[in-house]
């Protein structure tokens, strides 16, 4: 029938060339972006075919690089051809979406005209755009940073993880590298040294991020509660005190104390004592933490003093009336509405600090050694292992799937604290 004659002739136009549709339809601005989109993407999917970048992604090249004392003969690179095709499924993924999308607009925008309405003109159109676009012009972009920027390394890590990419044999563009399925999961878990090494690091992991993010906060509200009391005079003046160990660069910081903390060090040296801070495994794990919760007390400081002046004053008033004690008040009306406010924060802060390489790498470099541990020391976390067993070894496949392992751990954890979350699950309708 006639309802669907613009229907069909605005999918067809779609689907034979995005954004057709919309120009028939005198969606001019949505019709230029979906042709230049589908254009660029499609032009780039077309050069990777041509370029055959589908077998290399699956055979990962099958010329190494020839060295001789009168020349070098170039060959297939592994590496290039693992990121170009990631790249390329990434890239059609995308296409596929914006060419659905593209269909469902222009049926959309058919069913819409059948019906008897136009679509707005002069001042009315460019209002009808700017309203219609406003939201995804803006989200288009970080979306699109979002996938080449996190999600990308992300792809490259998980396929390099079912790779043998290691050195020195499989290092391009020497050597070529092949994929090798679960063999590295197989090792990391039923090699003793290295299941020992993993399980290890993994525990002081876990107990890092736990106690450096519970100290960070209980550090960080006890200072806010003092710095809010009403006993407190020059309060700035405090605050900006105890703020200057957030002001000061981490890396400056931790270095100094790493000097501090040194055998031959000023405190050993104003002690006369010769205390092994740093030598000691105990020892160095717990200034480890003391450290961080020195850099990071100061932030939570910050956001518990905001947090502490959103608590209605009646509260606290209503509480005195009916005679409760000071830890009372805290207990039942404070720690409540910081925990409110703060505990999506406490959960990436846990992230935080379960990825936290510079204040392991800076302060103690993973030392002591510990001769039952591969390529790991007393105090590394599982990022700083994941460090060194790449730029000290060149074990890239090894260290890709224990980041697979990280990943699954660390955004479990997050996502499903998370939704449990009341701060998540509220939401400001704007």
């Amino acid at each position: 029938g006639s309802k669907m004659n613009k229907e069909k002739k605005f999918l067809i136009a779609s689907a034979l060339l995005p954004g057709a549709g919309q120009f028939l339809a005198g969606h001019i601005v949505k019709g230029v972006l979906f042709v230049i989109m589908h254009l660029l993407m499609g032009g780039i999917l077309l050069a990777g075919l041509f370029s055959n970048v589908l077998y290399k992604f699956v055979s990962l090249g099958d010329k190494p690089e020839v060295r001789t004392i009168f020349k070098t003969t170039a060959g297939d690179n592994s590496l290039d051809y693992l990121v170009n095709g990631a790249l390329f499924f990434i890239i059609l993924i995308l296409f596929t979406i914006f060419y659905v999308y593209n269909l469902k607009d222009a049926k959309k925008l058919g069913k819409f005209i059948d019906a008897g309405n136009s679509l707005p003109k002069g001042e009315k159109y460019r209002d009808y755009v700017m309203d219609e676009f406003f939201m995804p012009t803006f989200l288009t972009p970080g979306a699109l940073g979002t996938i080449f920027i996190v999600f990308f390394p992300m792809l490259l890590t998980v396929l390099i993880a079912f790779t043998n990419y290691s050195g020195p044999d499989h290092l391009p563009p020497k050597n070529l590298f092949d994929w090798i399925g679960f063999q590295n999961f197989v090792r990391l878990i039923k090699y003793k040294e290295l299941s020992k090494t993993f399980f290890v690091v993994a525990g002081w992991t876990l107990v890092w991020a736990i106690l450096t993010t519970i100290f960070n906060f209980a550090a960080g509200l006890l200072l806010a509660l003092i710095t809010n009391s009403r006993r407190i005079k020059f309060k700035g003046f405090w605050r900006a005190i105890f703020i200057l160990p957030y002001a000061v660069p981490a890396f400056v910081s931790l270095l100094v104390f790493r000097l501090m903390f040194n055998g031959l060090g000023p405190i050993n040296a104003l002690l006369h004592t010769n205390i092994p801070f740093l030598t000691d495994p105990t020892g160095a794990k717990i200034i480890a933490i003391l450290v961080n919760t020195w850099l990071g007390a100061p932030y939570f400081m910050v956001l518990i003093s905001g947090a502490l002046t959103n608590i209605s004053s009646s509260l606290y008033e209503a509480a005195d009336i009916d005679g409760a004690t000071e830890w009372q008040k805290f207990k039942n009306i404070t720690f409540p509405m910081l925990w409110l406010q703060l505990g999506s924060t406490m959960i990436l802060t846990f992230a935080f600090n379960f990825n936290n390489f510079g204040a392991i790498y800076l302060l103690t470099n993973g030392l002591p050694a510990d001769s039952s541990l591969r390529y790991a020391g007393h105090t590394d976390i599982l990022v700083s292992w994941i460090y060194k067993l790449t730029m000290d070894n060149n074990l890239f496949s090894l260290a890709a799937t224990v980041t697979i392992f990280i990943f699954l751990f660390v955004a479990s954890i997050s996502l499903l604290t998370l939704a449990r979350s009341k701060t998540f699950n509220q939401e400001a309708v704007l």
